[in-house]
C-alpha cells in the first residue's frame, strides 16, 4: 500500500519522504514545488518574440508534459528523465546546429549546461556553483528580469552599432573639409580650433547617445509577468495535477480510438 502511495506522489510530480520510528514506515510526507507565477507569462512573451523554449528537467515524462502545458512549452520541445550530462549534451547540438543558446538553471544538476551555452543565467536563489557558473544572475529569482534582460541586450546592440555608423559618417565629412580639401576650389577650410572642437562633438554626442539608454523603461509587455511575479501566487500542485489528469483523458481517448479502428 505504501509503495502504491508513493507511485502516486511521484506521478504527480511531488516528493516522497519517508517517516520511520523503531524499525517501522509511520509516514509518507509529499513534499512539491509550485511554479513561479509568472513563469507562463514569460514563455508566452518568448515565443510572440520568435525564441523557441525547451524544457530540460530530471523529472519523469509525465510530469515534465504536465508542467509543460501548464506554462506553455510543446510535448517536442520537452526532455524528461536528463541527467546533467544530457542537458549539457542537448545544448551542445543545439549549438552545432548553429542556433544562439540561452540556459536558464539554479540547481547543481545545471552547471554544465549553463557553462556550455552561449549564456547562462542563474537563479540567484539557486546553488551556489550554479551561480557562479552562470554569465548572469537573476538577483530576485524573477523570470520576468530575463526579459528586461534580453530587451536592454537588444537595445544596447543597435544603440553600439547606431553609434558606429553616425561617428564613421561624421569623421567622413568633416575630416576631409578639415585637411583643406575644399580649400584650393572654394577657399575653405576649418581653422585648427574649429577642427578640435568639432572633434570633441564628435566625441559628446557619442557619449549622449549612450547614456540615453539610461533612460530604458520597462516594456508593457513585460509588465504583467512583474506583476505576477510580485503577487507572490505561486502556481500550486494542484493546476500541474489537472494538467496531468488532462493528459492521461486526452491519451486514453485516443488509444481507445485507435482500438476502435483497429477492430473495425
Amino acid at each position: 500500500e505504501a509503495t502504491d502511495i508513493v507511485h502516486s506522489m511521484r506521478a504527480s510530480g511531488r516528493v516522497a519522504i519517508h517517516v520511520a520510528a523503531q524499525g517501522k514506515l509511520r509516514a509518507v510526507v509529499a513534499v512539491s514545488d509550485g511554479l513561479h507565477p509568472e513563469a507562463a507569462e514569460v514563455i508566452r512573451v518568448l515565443h510572440s518574440r520568435g525564441v523557441k523554449t525547451y524544457m530540460l528537467t530530471g523529472d519523469e515524462p509525465l510530469t515534465a508534459f504536465a508542467v509543460g502545458a501548464t506554462v506553455g512549452i510543446s510535448k517536442d520541445h520537452i526532455l524528461a528523465s536528463c541527467k546533467p550530462q544530457d542537458k549539457e549534451s542537448f545544448i551542445r547540438v543545439l549549438r552545432e546546429r548553429g542556433e544562439r543558446v540561452a540556459f536558464v538553471g539554479d540547481g547543481t544538476n545545471d552547471a554544465n549546461a549553463l557553462a556550455m551555452a552561449e549564456v547562462g543565467v542563474a537563479l540567484g536563489g539557486g546553488t551556489d556553483i550554479a551561480i557562479d557558473t552562470g554569465d548572469i544572475v537573476l538577483v530576485k529569482n524573477d523570470l520576468s528580469a530575463l526579459l528586461v534582460g534580453l530587451d536592454i541586450c537588444n537595445k544596447t546592440y543597435w544603440r553600439i552599432l547606431f553609434n558606429f555608423f553616425w561617428s564613421a559618417f561624421y569623421n567622413c565629412c568633416l575630416i576631409p573639409v578639415a585637411a583643406g580639401v575644399f580649400y584650393p576650389t572654394y577657399r575653405f577650410q576649418l581653422q585648427p580650433m574649429l577642427a578640435g572642437s568639432a572633434m570633441a562633438l564628435s566625441s559628446i554626442t557619442i557619449v549622449c547617445s549612450s547614456a540615453l539608454l539610461s533612460l530604458y523603461q520597462v516594456p508593457k509587455a513585460f509588465r504583467k509577468a512583474q506583476e505576477l511575479y510580485d503577487s507572490g501566487k505561486v502556481v500550486s500542485i494542484q493546476k500541474i495535477d489537472s494538467a496531468r489528469q488532462s493528459m492521461i483523458q486526452a491519451g486514453a481517448a485516443q488509444a481507445r480510438a485507435s482500438y476502435q479502428l483497429s477492430q473495425g
